[in-house]
């Protein structure tokens, strides 16, 4: 069948490595197809119109007849707005229509008109850019004359710089008082409006006068799709797919001509390698999850655009942390290193009683201004003026003497020569320490416990009431024994 098609055609069958060499995959002759029906090359021969393609097709011929300024086409990335534009052009081959298509826009506004002159055929050389538009004006205008349209088509229109499409509109005023003498046609996916809306574009974006989008197709249109570039290509009269395969690789595929005809192609190279057809779903489930998703490439700038100030954020965010859990583990060693101090054994020095005795002296030297209240004596009775309680004796050394012989003075006798009970009233600042001291010449545990139980009013020694009488009586010789030596 192969043979009789290409003899059909005046030309010989090319076999075997012939078919490879003269572009041709292997499957085709295993499916019988006269050439490969899902090249994702856009081929007016494949165009299929689904009701949003005829759209777009009649909105550009409506805009160009009627000489629109500006024309948007618009569709995402797939759906087949080249294949559209190309239909276009391949019927537009008439006298009165020249036209130049543009597939890289990436150009500044003076190479975007150089390419118009050299077009046209017109030197460019010396000229200015203003000088360039002039003289494009007195161009158009000749060409308007002689009953010709210019038309300049502009593919993936996304890439363009803002620069250019902002000093576009200069072009718009080429134009008689009646036509405009240049049509200038946009195709791009659906992020081109978002590049309209820099408020620099304003003039642009007003100017475009017609607009067509081209929509995914559905799941019906996605298997006619399928139908039909089979159709083209069919000199067979088997099915390629079966109708369960036609369906998941639609469904997969979600309209997008460009994805419907990468999967079809890999299924059908899959079958020829199984050596099984038609195309069947377990083939297709194979290929289905092997098959990538190409990033678009709108999402993959933003990424780029992105990327690096998301890494420089990062960075930061990262070194924060470092210093914060650094600072963290600075505190934790200054608080391990006072809790260890903290945990240290105290060590307490034993007291010497000599020096004790002289800090007791140097302190009872500094109370002899304040003098001690005794008690008041009994009615009638003249209370003989005594020396402030805690006074060192005539002659003496400030501590009073437990040795007759060595003060002159009875054992019993109290610190300033007074005998006891003595009677002392608690001043601001008073300890039963401090005063038991200036009574006795010493204290301890046992002094003070002794005088607590001879003052019911002293319920504990550490606690003594500003005011209070507190009565001294006599030692016995247990506890003067007791008294540091």
């Amino acid at each position: 069948m192969i043979d009789q098609d290409f003899r059909r055609r005046g030309q010989a069958a090319p076999r075997g490595a012939e078919r490879q060499a003269a572009g041709m995959p292997m499957y085709n002759a295993f499916f019988q197809f006269a050439r490969e029906p899902f090249n994702i090359t856009p081929d007016p021969a494949f165009l299929y119109m689904s009701p949003s393609h005829r759209e777009a097709l009649a909105s550009i011929v409506y805009g160009i007849e009627n000489r629109k300024a500006f024309i948007l086409v618009a569709g995402d990335i797939g759906t087949g707005k080249t294949s559209i534009l190309r239909a276009f052009l391949q019927d537009i081959k008439r006298e009165d229509i020249r036209y130049i298509y543009i597939i890289n826009p990436n150009l500044t506004f003076r190479e975007f008109l150089e390419k118009i002159f050299r077009e046209l055929e017109q030197e460019a050389e010396g000229l200015t850019t203003t000088q360039m538009v002039e003289k494009l004006h007195r161009i158009l205008v000749d060409e308007y004359v002689q009953g010709r349209n210019f038309v300049v088509v502009i593919d993936e229109a996304q890439n363009m710089p803002v620069e250019t499409l902002e000093s576009m509109r200069l072009l718009s005023n080429l134009e008689t008082s009646a036509y405009k003498l240049i049509q200038i046609v946009f195709a791009a996916p659906p992020e081109f409006e978002d590049v309209l809306e820099n408020p620099r574009l304003q003039s642009l974006r007003q100017r475009i006068a017609v607009r067509a989008t081209i929509l995914p197709l559905s799941a019906e249109e996605s298997a006619e799709y399928i139908r039909h570039r089979l159709s083209v290509v069919s000199i067979g009269g088997e099915p390629a797919f079966t109708p369960t395969a036609v369906r998941m690789i639609a469904a997969k595929a979600k309209g997008i001509p460009r994805v419907i005809n990468i999967l079809c192609d890999n299924a059908l190279a899959a079958a020829f390698g199984y050596r099984e057809k038609p195309v069947d779903a377990k083939i297709v489930r194979e290929v289905l999850a092997a098959y990538k998703p190409a990033v678009k490439p709108g999402a993959k700038g933003r990424r780029s655009v992105w990327a690096p100030a998301a890494a420089g954020v990062t960075g930061l965010l990262l070194i924060a942390l470092f210093v914060m859990v650094f600072k963290v583990f600075d505190t934790l060693e200054q608080h391990r290193a006072q809790i260890a101090k903290l945990r240290q054994p105290i060590v307490r020095a034993k007291v010497d009683p000599v020096m004790r005795e002289q800090a007791l002296l140097k302190a009872r030297q500094a109370e002899e201004e304040d003098a001690i209240q005794a008690a008041p004596p009994a009615s009638g009775e003249k209370a003989p003026a005594a020396p402030p309680f805690g006074a060192p004796a005539m002659g003496g050394k400030g501590i009073a003497s437990r040795d007759p012989d060595s003060s002159g003075k009875p054992a019993g006798a109290a610190r300033g020569g007074k005998p006891f009970p003595l009677k002392a009233v608690v001043r601001k600042d008073d300890t039963l320490f401090r005063m038991t001291v200036r009574a006795y010449g010493f204290s301890n545990d046992r002094v003070m416990e002794f005088v607590r139980q001879s003052n019911p009013s002293i319920r504990d020694v550490r606690r003594i009431e500003e005011g209070a009488t507190i009565v001294f009586p006599p030692l016995d010789e247990d506890l003067k024994e007791s008294a540091p030596r």
